[in-house]
């Protein structure tokens, strides 16, 4: 009998967004085997959890004195979890503007740190990791940070997932630049250009490259799901979800 497709879904469901369960709901009915989350608060997880996965988390942000958002990643299968590691992709404070935001007045502190599940799928070992990238910080830093994790992780068996953060749009640097601490250069730094190379380099695959993966004015895709290129892509496909400003990827995978 034909093995069915492993079902992938990535989603940053957005760290204020009142209708998070519902968001959670509709990505269940789609019948993913891997849910990769982004900002989501402990509520959310634990539906997710009374939804029938196994779940793994790490602080996406700290917020000061409240509640604190994760990363995390659900699978529909328990048996098949090997492990779930923490992995830290950026280690040293980051001083600019938006940073200084988050903590002063938004009251967060991002923690860079991505999640990392090992499991089982007919006799073999597959990983995916699940990353939410910094905001505060200038471009070279983010592509720093996505670096060190391919570096540490690919090897063909490993799938990326997440909300990368990658500005691809003059307006929206124009607009926020200045806030991220952007030098001169980094204003014709070409982020996109530069995660285009390291993919190659990596020998992975984007299947949602040039297409806008949010609800944003500008034409940006700032959330991921990178494959290795010996996976065979069956299907990919975006979806709204309510109130999020990012959209859900799904992809399902013959391995």
């Amino acid at each position: 009998m034909e093995q069915k497709p492993l079902r992938i879904v990535s989603l940053n469901v957005g760290r204020k967004n009142p209708f998070g369960k519902l968001a959670l709901r509709m990505t269940h009915r789609r019948l993913p085997d891997i849910v990769c989350l982004q900002e989501v608060l402990q509520s959310r997880i634990d539906h997710l959890t009374k939804l029938g996965y196994k779940t793994g988390q790490v602080a996406d942000y700290q917020h000061i004195g409240g509640q604190t958002g994760f990363v995390t990643t659900g699978v529909r299968s328990a048996q098949s979890i090997i492990s779930v590691e923490k992995a830290r992709y950026y280690d040293s404070p980051i001083a600019v503007p938006w940073a200084f935001i988050y903590q002063k007045v938004a009251k967060l502190r991002e923690r860079h740190e991505g999640l990392v599940t090992t499991f089982r799928r007919n006799g073999e070992k597959y990983r995916v990791v699940n990353l939410h990238l910094s905001t505060a910080c200038g471009p070279r830093v983010r592509i720093s940070q996505l670096t060190k994790m391919l570096q540490r992780f690919a090897d063909g068996r490993t799938i990326f997932c997440g909300d990368f953060n990658i500005v691809s749009d003059m307006m929206f640097k124009i607009i926020a630049g200045w806030a991220c601490g952007y030098t001169l250069g980094d204003y014709f730094y070409d982020e996109r250009k530069e995660v285009n190379k390291i993919v190659k380099d990596y020998h992975l695959q984007n299947p949602f490259a040039h297409l806008k993966t949010t609800n944003y004015p500008f034409h940006q895709q700032l959330d991921h799901i990178l494959i290795p290129e010996g996976m065979k892509i069956v299907r990919k496909r975006m979806f709204k979800v309510p109130i999020s400003d990012h959209k859900a990827l799904l992809v399902d995978l013959a391995i």
